[in-house]
C-alpha cells in the first residue's frame, strides 16, 4: 500500500511538472513573438539610441541575428537617388552595368540596393535595368537622326550586350518585336 501511494505521489510530482515546464515555453514563445511583433511594427523612434539596443537585445535574447532598421527617409533617398542615377547619369548603358557597380555609387551594400529594388519597383535588377535600356532604345528608334539606324546598333546604343536579349526583352516588355516596332513607328510617321 505504501509503494501504491509513493508511486502515485511520484506520477503526479512529474505530471506537475511537466504542467509547468510546457506552460513555461508556451509564455516564453508567445512572450518571444510579442517582442518580435512590437519591434517590426514600430515606427516611431528607430533612431532613439536606447530603441536600437533594445532591439539588439530583443534579437540576442531569442538567438536572433539583429538586421538594422533603415529609417523610411533612407528608403526614399535610396529610390531617388537610384532613379537618378540610371537617369542622369544613365548608367543603364554599360554593357557590364551591375548591382555592385550601383551599390557602390549609392555607398551602400548591395543586398540593401537589391531589397529596396525589389521593395520599391516589384522586380528584380535586371529588370529596373532592362526597362530604362528599353526606354532609351524606344527613343532611339523614333528619333530623326537614328532613322537609318539599325535595331542591333540600336540595342548597343542602349547598353544590351547582344542582339537576341535585347529582342527578347523588348517583346517580352511590348509584345513585339523591335523590328515590328519600328516598321509601325515608320508607317505612323509616313501618316
Amino acid at each position: 500500500m505504501l509503494r501504491i501511494f509513493s508511486l502515485h505521489r511520484l506520477f503526479f510530482k512529474n505530471l506537475w511538472l511537466l504542467c509547468l515546464t510546457i506552460y513555461a515555453k508556451w509564455i516564453l514563445v508567445h512572450s518571444h513573438k510579442t517582442v518580435i511583433h512590437c519591434i517590426n511594427e514600430t515606427k516611431r523612434n528607430r533612431n532613439d539610441p536606447f530603441y536600437i539596443e533594445f532591439t539588439k537585445y530583443c534579437y540576442s535574447r531569442y538567438n536572433k541575428p539583429y538586421k538594422e532598421i533603415q529609417p523610411e527617409e533612407d528608403t526614399r533617398s535610396i529610390k531617388s537617388k537610384l532613379n537618378g542615377l540610371m537617369k542622369e547619369k544613365q548608367l543603364y548603358r554599360n554593357m557590364n552595368l551591375s548591382i555592385d557597380d550601383i551599390s557602390r555609387e549609392l555607398a551602400t551594400n548591395r543586398t540593401y540596393v537589391s531589397k529596396e529594388i525589389k521593395r520599391s519597383f516589384q522586380c528584380g535588377f535586371r529588370d529596373y535595368r532592362n526597362r530604362f535600356r528599353l526606354e532609351k532604345a524606344i527613343e532611339l528608334i523614333r528619333a530623326a537622326d537614328y532613322a537609318n539606324l539599325n535595331l542591333i546598333a540600336v540595342s548597343e546604343q542602349a547598353g544590351f550586350k547582344n542582339y537576341s536579349t535585347f529582342n527578347t526583352q523588348f517583346k517580352k516588355e511590348y509584345g513585339m518585336t523591335p523590328r515590328k516596332w519600328k516598321l509601325r513607328e515608320d508607317q505612323l510617321s509616313r501618316k
